[in-house]
């Protein structure tokens, strides 16, 4: 999720770092890379005086260097970069292209680079880590990739790590498919988190679905996938689904303040299914702008509200509390204008305050759909009804949405649920 300054390809922002007021919240971190801020001094042969080594690294022969690279003079630490920057500076959170340059070398992605500390004696040879390739990061997801289910009074939960999960022959819902991708062209790293329940606290007629998003990081997201359910059947029965789902969503952010989610954030969207009188209703509660529509035979209507800080009503209401709203970015730095976590901009106008949207269930009603905003960046909701009327299976639509995002050049983590009414 890109919420910072739009896509971290590109820096958008037409401020400097230093040009915002002192009480700025990200004068420590920034907000994305700033292309104005100095660089490090580049080392070569002739200048000594540095911080960097002009004395090559002591390499085995075993050791896969490229002909002609002056091996040590262009790789440096990140905790030596940071002496440079005006600012903590962290390269994990940084535009890919700007390590390109930054190296100005044709990288082995198998290699493990090593860079030699000259200041101390008792410095040695470091491997060099912070930037890690994408083809590294692709197999640890791989080898994260697992169901967690648990039968305890006949739940079933999906702790949703790997790329797909098809669940069928539900009672609440015919079936419901899961599909992800980090989409490793834009990305390095995957923020989206999905997570479901079935059979709550052994009732047949409850289930809930989760998509959570983050920006900043994963940290929050996480936390979210691994808690919210936790938090949502700690609070049943409710009274008042409605004001059941608002106290949740509080609660929660609250947790997250007092872990230090200041900086990380991430958008949700959540879908509970359940009975009401023998009838099916269908509740969909969101913050930001992961995204839910319902897909009727010939209708498409949808469910959540996209929170940005540029919509007419959510400028309204932030700037009627006190908030403060330019760029069309609260305070200048994050386009949502909800969400969990981001307690640095709590004060200027980010809400937790769920959107909440209640529907009865009929036989006309054939898929609820939940994505993030890398999918909903290149298709308009109607573009789902007419792709969901080729397909009768959750698994083959939710397949078919996330490939073709892809092909249609989303730039952005890609996550979906289908949900077969």
């Amino acid at each position: 999720m890109s919420a910072f300054l739009g896509k971290r390809t590109k820096n958008y922002y037409p401020y400097s770092h230093n040009q915002l007021s002192l009480d700025n919240p990200f004068r420590v971190i920034g907000s994305t890379f700033n292309q104005d801020q100095p660089k490090p001094p580049i080392q070569n042969e002739q200048n000594d005086n540095n911080n960097f080594s002009s004395t090559p690294s002591k390499l085995s022969d075993k050791t896969n260097v490229r002909k002609g690279r002056k091996f040590s003079q262009d790789l440096i630490s990140s905790d030596n970069y940071s002496k440079y920057s005006n600012k903590r500076y962290s390269m994990r959170f940084q535009n890919k292209d700007h390590i390109h340059d930054l190296f100005k070398n044709n990288y082995d992605e198998t290699q493990n680079y090593y860079v030699e500390r000259t200041n101390k004696k008792e410095d040695k040879p470091l491997i060099y880590s912070t930037y890690t390739t994408s083809k590294y990061r692709r197999n640890k997801e791989n080898n994260k990739a697992k169901e967690i289910e648990s039968n305890l009074n006949g739940e079933k939960i999906s702790n949703i790590d790997s790329t797909e999960y098809y669940e069928e022959n539900c009672k609440i819902i015919k079936n419901y498919a899961y599909k992800e991708s980090q989409n490793i062209k834009y990305r390095d790293y995957m923020e989206d988190k999905g997570r479901s329940i079935l059979n709550i606290k052994g009732d047949p007629d409850k289930a809930l679905f989760c998509l959570f998003d983050g920006h900043g990081g994963d940290q929050v997201s996480k936390y979210l996938q691994n808690n919210f359910i936790n938090y949502f059947k700690e609070m049943l029965p409710f009274n008042n689904v409605n004001e059941s789902l608002i106290k949740l969503f509080k609660n929660l952010d609250e947790k997250l303040k007092e872990l230090n989610y200041y900086q990380v954030g991430a958008t949700a969207c959540i879908i509970y299914i359940t009975k009401e009188k023998g009838q099916r209703i269908l509740y969909s509660a969101n913050v930001g702008d992961t995204r839910s529509v319902l897909i009727s035979k010939n209708d498409v209507k949808r469910l959540s509200y996209d929170h940005r800080a540029d919509d007419k009503n959510e400028y309204k209401r932030i700037v009627s509390d006190g908030g403060i709203v330019f760029g069309g970015r609260v305070y200048g730095s994050l386009m949502l204008a909800r969400s969990f976590g981001d307690w640095q901009l709590k004060s200027y106008g980010v809400s937790c305050v769920p959107h909440i949207t209640r529907i009865n269930i009929t036989d006309k009603d054939k898929y609820v759909i939940v994505a993030t905003d890398g999918i909903w960046d290149v298709f308009e909701d109607i573009d789902t009804l007419d792709i969901s009327k080729k397909f009768d299976n959750s698994k083959e639509l939710c397949n078919k949405l996330v490939y073709q995002s892809i092909e249609k050049g989303s730039m952005d983590n890609i996550s979906c649920f289908v949900i077969s009414l």
